[in-house]
């Protein structure tokens, strides 16, 4: 058995005599903020700002401190909701947890923390598992065999390396040789190198959220030579983000959009919220699908079967929101058509954004 087989063999027994020990370290964590009479986060930098939205009611936090603050708010107190306040003033707060949410070197914020002997915990602790349920150990052993042979689905040794990696920091990290923050890499979806891009692109947006991932797709396609897109169709189920997706097409001048605000799902349901994959494109051509549903992406992708088997379109899938995702998204897809290739990127310094890339192409493809 090779060695990345031996390591996940490892952190599923671990996971399985531990009683996911690590998810539990996780519900202890979030406990523990509720008794803290102030919870303060500690950065204000890009993570914090793309970031904070998505945990703003878990941690409820008052107060937002960083090492440069007064220039970071310029002469503006409040941002989120949030009170800046400099290190000093942090120092005075009693009965406080600081949350660190700094993507890179945070490690040196811990240190000037625990020298001023102010309590703190780092965000990437508090989110591991978020979306993930509690899972017995009896489902860890049972599960075994498909988190190992998982590993040889992937195309690269980066892909296969990343996939040792986010398992054993998702359910073991004493066997995990590198932090997400250390496999991070830049070009979410679209500027990985992974693939190339035509003339006429027809893009899938499924979790639209407010258009932004839209923009950054018109952007690097018309920079690459031979790119272009003719259609795009987006989907955001929220109300309030597909309200802003709408002002922000039209805002960017963004030309031969169709947007939804509908789901994509398993199935289509009654009240017309959900839709499903093959419902909308089994005969309308598709080139290329982003899929980030908060957990959702099997659902739809078994929705949509036929339609990938048919087009065959490029593909990035968020696998971070379920654990199991990691294995079995990969899986079905090669199930679905064996010729396609996966490549697995981590985007994030957390473990947030882990996305498969999948492709039927004869080679590996490189953007021009």
């Amino acid at each position: 058995m090779d060695v990345r087989k031996k390591r996940l063999r490892k952190a599923a027994v671990y996971a399985a005599d531990s009683n996911y020990a690590i998810y539990d370290h996780q519900t202890n964590l979030l406990d523990k903020i509720r008794n803290y009479a102030n919870v303060c986060i500690f950065g204000i930098g890009t993570f914090f700002k793309e970031g904070y939205p998505y945990v703003k009611e878990m941690l409820g936090a008052a107060y937002v401190c960083d090492n440069h603050i007064e220039q970071a708010l310029k002469e503006k107190r409040e941002t989120y909701g949030l009170t800046g306040i400099t290190v000093d003033e942090l120092e005075k707060l009693e009965n406080t947890l600081v949350v660190i949410m700094i993507g890179n070197g945070y490690t040196e914020v811990e240190k000037q923390l625990d020298e001023k002997n102010i309590e703190h915990v780092y965000i990437g602790e508090l989110i591991l598992n978020m979306y993930t349920p509690k899972h017995s150990a009896e489902w860890f052993l049972k599960e075994s065999e498909n988190i190992v042979n998982a590993v040889d689905l992937f195309e690269d040794e980066e892909s296969k390396d990343n996939y040792v990696e986010i398992i054993c920091n998702r359910i073991a990290p004493h066997l995990s040789e590198k932090t997400f923050e250390e496999i991070k890499t830049g070009g979410e979806y679209f500027a990985t190198g992974l693939w190339s891009y035509k003339p006429e692109e027809i893009f899938v947006d499924i979790g639209a959220y407010t258009g932004d991932t839209i923009i950054q797709f018109r952007d690097h396609v018309l920079k690459n030579k031979g790119g272009g897109y003719r259609k795009i169709y987006a989907f955001e189920l929220e109300k309030n983000f597909y309200q802003q997706l709408i002002t922000n097409v039209e805002k960017e001048g963004l030309e031969n959009i169709d947007a939804y605000n509908i789901g994509i799902a398993e199935k289509c349901n009654e009240q017309g919220s959900m839709i499903c994959l093959d419902t909308m494109f089994l005969e309308k051509e598709i080139t290329l699908v982003k899929m980030d549903i908060e957990g959702y992406e099997w659902g739809a992708l078994h929705g949509g079967l036929k339609t990938i088997q048919k087009w065959q379109p490029k593909m990035a899938v968020c696998l971070y929101h379920c654990l199991e995702d990691l294995w079995r998204i990969p899986r079905l897809i090669k199930q679905i058509n064996p010729e396609y290739r996966l490549y697995l990127r981590h985007h994030s310094p957390v473990v947030w954004d882990s996305v498969l890339y999948a492709s039927v192409c004869t080679g590996k493809e490189k953007n021009v």
